[in-house]
């Protein structure tokens, strides 16, 4: 199921990820540049740009969910869409929190 999944999401960068993401996948803005171009991360396939990642395809996951796995991935997140829809400010600080707490734990 996983490399279906890789597949599909490939698949889907190479017709016009961008585009893709933005009506129908996630959309991130990071606080720091990724460090990769390309990752998977919640069984979806990240391109990375500087600050800006895009993955097409859906998740089962809520966005919340799907955002929480990238920040824990990849560092802060700043703004997240699936489907076009941003996460409300409450959504977002749920997104990082989870990476907050575990920079407050090792940093003890």
């Amino acid at each position: 199921m996983r490399g279906i999944r890789l597949g599909l999401a490939i698949a889907l960068l190479m017709s016009g990820g961008s585009a893709q993401a933005a009506a129908g996948g996630h959309e991130a803005r990071l606080e720091r540049p990724a460090e990769r171009s390309r990752l998977v991360v919640h069984n979806l396939l990240w391109q990375c740009d500087g600050q800006r990642c895009v993955a097409a395809g859906q998740s089962d996951s809520r966005p919340v969910i799907v955002c929480m796995a990238l920040a824990q991935e990849l560092g802060t997140v700043l703004d997240f869409a699936t489907g076009g829809k941003s996460l409300d400010a409450a959504a977002l600080a749920r997104c990082n929190a989870r990476r907050d707490d575990k920079a407050s734990v090792s940093s003890r």
